[in-house]
């Protein structure tokens, strides 16, 4: 594995980290939601 995959590696644990927030709060608030579909399409 290169620097580059790991750095790819990290950039994608990020996302799914920050993607866990946003669903946490449950389908409810995230069908409320349109910032938050949005951000979690992106």
């Amino acid at each position: 594995m290169t620097r580059n995959d790991e750095g790819l590696i990290e950039h994608i644990l990020e996302a799914s980290r920050r993607l866990a927030e946003i669903v946490e709060a449950g389908r409810e608030d995230f069908n409320a939601s349109w910032m938050l579909q949005s951000a979690a399409e992106r």
